[in-house]
């Protein structure tokens, strides 16, 4: 069976993500009856409905077990379905880091697929802010700002960190393995899930809530600064992320929102100023917290 679509959402990082995933995830049984199949998810240690293996696979080069996950997905199918959809913000997250042997494999899929990449960017100073809140919430790891006590100026000068800011090299390079035109970009304004759908051209059932990750606070910011101080477990690490969590809600507007100095924003707003302008220029998106015009439909 040759399936017309499949769509890869690459995230980006706080942009609904999460939202997006658990709502696919729990009306999978409806978007099949459409023709549209969100294949099962393994459990991650959040428990977050994402393709996660995609990731693991393109970093390690693991061709055989990509294809054959590709496989299984296809089991799922049926005859009815036109279009797949696989979700992790870890296609964009960790890009940079994906082996030759793994882009090959992403590469292979345009040969049985019209594959389409939809990606959401966010404005840079707001995505600086909560991407550095998530760096310091992070086990410690193979990514070397991961889980350390660093300010938002040190975590800019990580260049694995820093890299994420190129919105626009990333759109440049994903087009570059799977073809002129591939990635869609949206721009972020707190509709993802709406925005999404939209665009699939599938009806949108508003759920009684939408799952939202909550900023932390200034004082959860430094608690998680002392915290990252010691080296330990990952399990560990999760329960005390957990705990300071709890600590800065209990504080609530005690514990105002993180503040970045003109000096850094001005920074971030340096980094990100090719891929703002081109997004703005090519794609007429605006990295601005307004709502657009219209959502296009993507899909026809």
């Amino acid at each position: 069976m040759m399936l017309q679509k499949l769509i890869l959402h690459a995230g980006t990082p706080k942009t609904g993500t999460t939202s997006l995933q658990r709502y696919l995830d729990e009306h999978r049984a409806a978007l099949l009856r459409e023709g549209v199949l969100y294949p099962r998810t393994e459990s991650d240690p959040d428990q977050k409905p994402k393709h996660q293996w995609i990731v693991n696979a393109l970093l390690a080069g693991d061709v055989g077990y990509f294809t054959h996950k590709i496989e299984e997905i296809l089991a799922e199918a049926n005859p009815d379905t036109h279009t797949i959809i696989l979700s992790t913000e870890g296609l964009f997250n960790h890009w940079w880091g994906f082996t030759a042997a793994g882009r090959d494999a992403l590469a292979s899929l345009v040969d049985r697929f019209s594959v389409s990449v939809w990606v959401w960017f966010r404005d840079p100073v707001s995505f600086v802010r909560s991407d550095y809140i998530q760096m310091l919430k992070n086990p410690r790891g193979h990514v070397s700002c991961f889980g350390q006590d660093l300010s938002v100026d040190e975590v800019l000068d990580d260049h694995w960190f820093s890299k994420h800011l190129d919105y626009i090299g990333f759109v440049k390079e994903v087009d570059a393995v799977l073809g002129p035109g591939t990635v869609v970009p949206f721009a972020y304004y707190g509709d993802t899930v709406y925005a999404f759908l939209t665009s699939l051209g599938v009806e949108y059932a508003e759920p009684a809530s939408l799952y939202a990750n909550r900023t932390l606070g200034e004082v959860g910011v430094e608690l998680l600064r002392i915290f990252n101080r010691y080296d330990l477990p990952e399990e560990k690490k999760r329960a005390g992320v957990a705990l300071i969590g709890e600590v800065d809600a209990l504080l609530g507007l005690a514990s105002q929102p993180l503040k970045l100095t003109p000096t850094t924003e001005e920074r971030i707003l340096s980094l990100a100023s090719k891929s703002v302008y081109v997004l703005k220029r090519d794609f007429g998106l605006s990295l601005r917290c307004e709502a657009p015009e219209s959502v296009p439909n993507m899909v026809s």
